[in-house]
Formats: C-alpha cells, structure tokens, sequence
C-alpha cells in the first residue's frame, strides 16, 4: 500500500465536535500533540464548534473543551478506517461531526459548507506544513528507505528521490534518521506554525560492523586470523613429528625383522647339522654292536 498522503479528513453527523486517533481502546497515541493540534486548528476556525457545545436535542448538558476530543473517549470501537490509516498509511485522520442531523438535506448543505468552509480551507493549507526534507549520501546521491523516527514514535520512510514529509504540530522535535550501510543521524528540528521546515539529511558510511568500530573488529579479526594459522602451523609441526617417529619405528622393526630372519635361518641350518650328526652316530654304534656280538 502506498504512504503518499499527507492528512486526512473523514466528515460525519450527530454531533459537533472533532475526534482524533485511536478510536480504538490504547494506553499511548503516538504523534499525539500532532493530532490534537489538527483538530484544535478544524475547531478553532469552525464558527460554534469550537465552544464545546452540540445544543443537539438529548445532548444539552453535554461539553467538549474546545470542541475537540479522543476518538475513544468519544465512541470507543474497533476497525475504523481513521486507526488504519494512522496504523498502516501513517496518514494522521480526523473526524469532523457536522452537526446534530446524520443525514442532512439538500437545503442544509449551503450551511454547512459556510460553516466549514474555513476549516477545510485551512487544513489544504496546514498539508504544506509540518517538515520537509532531502537525504542523500556524502556524494549528492539520494538514499532510499530510510527510516525517520520523530520523537521515538512516529515512523515514515524516504520516498523516490530522497524525499519525506510529515505533519507535525509547531515546536521542537527529534529526528533520527536510519538506514542500513549508513550512520545514524540525529538531530532536533524547530517546526514553525506558519511555513515548513526543510531538513536536509547527509548520510556517511557507516563505520560500524555488528555495532562495533571497524577498527576494533578490523585488528579483532586480524587477530583471530594469526592465530588460526599459528594454530595450524602447530599442529603440521607436531603431525610432522609424529609421522617421523612412526617411520623410524617401522624401519626398525623391518631391521629387525630381516635379523631375526637371519638368525632363525642359522639356527635351522644348525638344527640339521645335528640331526645328521646323531643318525650318523646311531648307525656306527648299531654296526659295533653287531660285530661285537658276533666275534662272541
């Protein structure tokens, strides 16, 4: 949904007075000053209204300061199109009730635009007030999307070209202007009753990163970084280390593989000699025993 205007005004009948936002039940308006101060102006330039005093039949007794009141202090509700447009369009609406009759005819209607007249008038008029202004970057060029925070409440946003504008009631208010990739800005701007205040907005990079001086988390991450590879060039050296000692380990035990092999080889071949050895003995003592025993 666009957010391209500036004020809105809804006429209504069964009473005479102004409401402004929340007709809903809310513990804080927002921008309050600002909507009191539109419906002051619509009262204040309407002939009777802005005495407070319907006189309409069943409603004698009944007395509105100024004429002006909270919508819902008035007729307390939800889903009205003044709350929409104020909540989604941050468009500020007020409700004028005309007069005692819901539906007038078409002889009341010349009464009613004299009466009226002024006050419309004057809020045509009050459109081209409030603050105005242009945000670009350090190089002239316009930045889109920014955020405008008045006074920590009232939100509006930078349109095509750089440009923003909102209402506000006459006096000093708070601006703090936002937007990703920039440094903040914040400033208090004087609005005057009678022309606009022109604001101009120069953003520079924003020399942050994660809320923190570049500088700060340029060295941190500096930092991080010789340590990472001292770290790893520590571990090379002892993996290196480690990969050398089990190469000495596995020659050694492949010299003394081959010497056991060396000495299990002379022990077999002395093994055999023996056996030849004792078969040769057996057979000369058989070969005596036998003449021996022939001889006797």
């Amino acid at each position: 949904m666009k957010q391209d205007f500036s004020l809105s005004v809804a006429l209504d009948g069964g009473s005479l007075l102004v409401t402004y936002p929340y007709d809903k039940p809310v513990q804080t308006v927002e921008n309050r000053e600002t909507m009191r101060h539109l419906a002051s102006l619509y009262a204040n330039n309407h002939p009777t209204m802005y005495l407070g005093q319907s006189s309409c039949p069943n409603k004698s007794d009944e007395n509105i300061p100024g004429g002006v009141m909270l919508g819902a202090e008035w007729h307390s509700h939800l889903g009205s199109m003044k709350d929409f447009s104020v909540d989604y369009g941050h468009c500020p609406e007020i409700t004028v009730y005309t007069g005692c009759c819901y539906f007038p005819g078409a002889g009341q209607l010349p009464t009613l635009w004299a009466e009226n007249k002024k006050s419309l008038l004057a809020m045509l008029v009050e459109v081209h007030k409030g603050i105005y202004g242009l945000v670009q970057d350090r190089h002239g060029r316009p930045v889109l999307k920014v955020e405008i925070v008045l006074n920590e409440r009232v939100k509006v946003s930078t349109k095509e070209g750089g440009y923003f504008h909102v209402l506000l009631a006459p006096g000093y208010h708070n601006l703090h202007a936002k937007a990703d990739g920039y440094q903040q800005q914040r400033i208090q701007v004087l609005v005057h009753h009678d022309v606009a205040t022109f604001v101009h907005i120069q953003f520079d990079m924003d020399n942050r990163i994660f809320g923190l001086p570049r500088e700060l988390v340029v060295t941190v991450a500096g930092a991080t970084m010789s340590a990472l590879l001292l770290t790893a060039c520590i571990i090379w050296c002892v993996c290196s280390i480690k990969s050398n000692r089990h190469k000495d380990g596995f020659h050694r035990l492949r010299q003394h593989h081959d010497d056991y092999e060396d000495e299990i080889r002379m022990m077999s071949t002395g093994s055999k000699k023996s056996l030849l050895s004792h078969e040769f003995q057996d057979e000369t003592d058989t070969e005596e025993e036998t003449l021996y025993s022939s001889k006797h």
